[in-house]
C-alpha cells in the first residue's frame, strides 16, 4: 500500500486549502507503521508490556496506560475491565515525530485478544493523547468483541484526546464543511473499512469525531454504548429515536450540522464525564433543538463479523500526525 501515492492523487482529485494538502504530503512520511525501537530493557506491568529507547521512557508510559486502562474502562463501562490473559506490547518511539499510533487484536467467536500496539510523537502527546486513543480502542473491542463502524470507533477514541488536539480537528471539520465536501452521515454510518483515499480517510476521523462528540456529550459514554449496540442488533433510526429521541440520521444531521456551524459549543455533560475533561475551555451550556418527527424506512446495520471466522482488527491513529505538522508549517 502507498499512501504516497494516494494522497497525491487525491489533491489532484479535489479542492482542499494549500494548508491541508500540505499535510497530506507529509502525512505520508510522518508515521512509520512497523516501529524499529532500539529499546532498553522491556517494562512490565500488568497488561502491557512497554519497549522504548529507555527504561525512564518505558517507565512513564507504562504507569500511564495502565492509569488510562483503568480510568478509561470505568468512564466508558461503568467498570474496570479484567486483566487481559497476555498483556499487551507497546513500542515507543519519542521524538519530534507526527503523533500517531497503531493497534491490532483479532476477534474469534466472541473472543478479542492478539493485542499489539505502537505509539509515536513527542511524549507529551504520546500521554495525553496517542495513549488513550489507542486504549481506547481496546476496551471498545472487549466491551464489543466485534467491529465498529469506523466513525464511531474513531470518534469515539478521539473524545478523550487533548483539547489542542480535538481543537485541529474541529478546524479539519470546518474546511470540509465550508467546501461542502462532507460525507454524508447515512454513508458515514455505513462504512466498516476505511475509505481508500486519504481525504475521505481525513473527513471520516473529523465527522467521527463531531458526531461522537455531539452524541456522548447528551447521554455520556455509557448512552452511547448502548446505542451503537441497538443500532448492531436493529438500525440506525431506531437507535437514534431510543436514545436521543433524534428520528432518524437525516434528522440528526441537520441538528449536528447546525451545532458545528455554531462553533459546537459545550452541551450539558453529564456530571462526572471525563472525556470532557482533557480540556481548558469553558463549558457552555446548550441544548439541542427539539427533533422534527419524520417517518423514515429503517436501514440496515452494518454487517456482524462472522463468529466462525478469525478477523483482525487494525485501529489506526492517522490523524494524531496533524497537530504536529501544522505546528511544523504554522513555524
Amino acid at each position: 500500500m502507498s499512501w504516497t501515492t494516494r494522497a497525491t492523487a487525491h489533491i489532484r482529485q479535489f479542492p482542499v486549502s494549500k494548508t491541508l494538502q500540505t499535510l497530506l504530503i507529509l502525512l505520508t512520511v510522518a508515521f512509520t507503521p512497523n516501529l524499529v525501537v532500539a529499546a532498553a530493557a522491556p517494562y512490565h506491568t500488568t497488561n502491557f508490556t512497554i519497549y522504548a529507547e529507555s527504561a525512564e521512557v518505558a517507565k512513564e508510559v507504562g504507569d500511564k496506560a495502565e492509569y488510562w486502562r483503568k480510568e478509561l474502562s470505568q468512564e466508558w463501562l461503568g467498570k474496570e475491565m479484567q486483566n487481559w490473559f497476555r498483556p499487551c506490547p507497546i513500542k515507543v518511539k519519542v521524538g519530534r515525530l507526527g503523533a500517531g499510533g497503531v493497534t491490532t487484536f483479532s476477534f474469534d467467536r466472541g473472543e478479542v485478544f492478539g493485542w499489539n500496539m505502537q505509539v509515536q510523537g513527542t511524549l507529551e502527546r504520546v500521554l495525553d493523547s496517542v495513549l488513550p486513543h489507542e486504549i481506547t480502542h481496546t476496551i471498545l473491542a472487549c466491551h464489543f468483541r466485534r467491529p465498529l463502524p469506523r466513525w464511531a470507533d474513531e470518534g469515539a477514541c478521539t473524545l478523550i484526546e487533548h483539547e489542542s488536539e480535538k481543537s485541529r480537528q474541529i478546524k479539519l471539520l470546518g474546511e470540509v464543511l465550508e467546501q461542502g465536501d462532507r460525507i454524508p452521515l447515512r454513508q458515514l454510518f455505513s462504512m466498516t473499512e476505511y475509505p481508500k483515499d486519504m481525504h475521505n480517510v481525513m473527513k471520516l476521523y473529523a465527522e467521527g469525531y463531531s458526531v461522537s462528540d455531539y452524541l456522548v456529550q447528551q447521554g455520556g459514554p455509557r448512552k452511547f454504548l448502548a446505542f451503537m449496540e441497538l443500532a448492531h442488533q436493529e438500525n440506525w433510526d431506531k437507535a437514534l429515536k431510543t436514545h436521543y429521541n433524534i428520528d432518524n440520521v437525516e434528522s440528526l444531521e441537520k441538528y449536528w450540522t447546525k451545532w458545528t456551524v455554531a462553533g459546537s459549543p459545550r452541551l450539558n455533560d453529564p456530571e462526572g464525564t471525563m472525556v470532557a475533561e482533557n480540556t481548558q475551555t469553558p463549558a457552555v451550556t446548550a441544548k439541542p433543538e427539539p427533533p422534527i418527527v419524520r417517518g423514515q424506512s429503517p436501514e440496515q446495520s452494518a454487517p456482524a463479523v462472522a463468529v466462525r471466522t478469525t478477523s483482525t482488527a487494525k485501529a489506526s491513529r492517522l490523524d494524531l500526525m496533524l497537530p504536529v505538522l501544522v505546528r511544523e508549517i504554522e513555524n
